[in-house]
């Protein structure tokens, strides 16, 4: 080996501690918040859209959530082969540990679903907040309980058979807002690492120049840590691609809502209009007989609006299937034996079995 090589134990074992104490702890929580607060239950968005979504989502959800667990152990092997290198680059001195269990906490706490804005009571598109999706769905319940009852003389089939259906799209609005909070705090942690963009040999802010490290072995280091960081931006895209797949699930079965609500009001006051003309004599008939053909046209308008939800949920579900196909992180691959090229035997070679030999010479 030449001996124009640098190492810094000081200087190595600072950047893994940098990286321990500011990459660690977000990349922990972004962990725990796609574990512990993204799982969708049975019937999250009612019974009908939920049974199209759940195949789809549950799987996505745990590769994403598996692909997370992956790269923090990969950090934690970053943090802890960078301290075994800076050990074994002064054989003389005991090794300064890094114990992450004593790394800063990132307070982790259960996402609130946000909060519902104000926007014109006609509008067919006020935003994808959950507490409007929810009193949609509350008003069209309350006005399709009511058309039976302006139906005087009339079974009312067409207006029990609406109701029901539209009971098969009730939202749990508390539950898909706090997974869609979830995927955003997923997202910000993952924005939140710094250290480990900063592990490159070159650059200003560089936590590990090549005045603290430079061989060969450096070499494959800096292409491992370039492979890292671009799996790290996948997992950040693809935590920003499921929490904006749901954004847009959630805008468009709102805009379903708001039609159907506005179906209902025309229809509440038609039948208001029929039930007064009921009370004339020679309108009765008649007016009854439309009653029973309005309430039909909403029971079938419900019955377009419930599949169209269907399919806007498993669309949904579609595309966090296609956010979840990127690759895991990589294990860590560096090797420096003197007598053999870096990276040829991966299984083998990973960073924390380095055999430094050039040490001991």
């Amino acid at each position: 080996m030449s001996g124009d090589k640098k190492q810094d134990r000081a200087q190595i074992e600072k950047a893994a501690r940098a990286v321990a104490d500011r990459d660690y702890p977000h990349f922990r929580a972004a962990v725990q918040y796609a574990q512990d607060f993204t799982t969708l239950d049975q019937f999250a968005f009612g019974i009908a859209p939920s049974g199209a979504l759940l195949p789809r989502y549950g799987p996505a959800r745990d590769t994403q959530v598996k692909n997370l667990h992956d790269g923090l152990d990969r950090l934690e092997k970053l943090i802890a082969g960078m301290t075994e290198v800076a050990y074994r680059m002064s054989v003389t001195e005991a090794a300064n540990t890094i114990d992450l269990n004593r790394s800063p906490k990132v307070l982790v706490t259960k996402p609130t679903a946000p909060k519902a804005t104000s926007g014109g009571f006609g509008a067919l598109r006020l935003g994808a907040t959950i507490g409007f999706l929810y009193s949609n769905w509350r008003l069209c319940s309350t006005l399709k309980s009511s058309f039976g009852v302006l139906m005087p003389g009339l079974i009312g089939g067409g207006a029990v058979s609406s109701l029901l259906m539209w009971a098969t799209v009730v939202p749990d609005d508390e539950q898909i807002g706090t997974v869609k909070s979830a995927w955003q705090r997923v997202q910000a942690e993952l924005d939140a690492l710094t250290g480990i963009h900063l592990l490159n040999s070159a650059g200003e802010g560089a936590l590990l120049p090549r005045s603290a490290w430079d061989d060969d072995a450096r070499e494959a280091f800096d292409r491992w840590v370039r492979s890292f960081q671009a799996e790290l931006d996948e997992a950040l895209a693809a935590a920003r691609d499921g929490h904006d797949a749901l954004d847009d699930a959630l805008n468009a079965i709102h805009e379903l809502h708001g039609l159907m609500r506005e179906c209902d009001i025309a229809t509440l006051v038609a039948l208001l209009t029929l039930m007064a003309a009921s009370f004339v004599p020679f309108l009765t008939l008649q007016a009854r007989a439309a009653q029973q053909a309005i309430t039909i046209i909403n029971a079938l308008a419900t019955a377009c609006t419930v599949m169209m939800m269907v399919v806007t949920v498993s669309s949904y579900g579609s595309m966090m299937g296609l956010v979840s196909d990127g690759s895991r992180f990589h294990e860590l691959q560096i090797d420096n034996a003197p007598d053999r090229k870096y990276g040829d035997q991966p299984v083998r070679d990973t960073f924390v079995d380095l055999d430094i030999d050039w040490l001991k010479s």
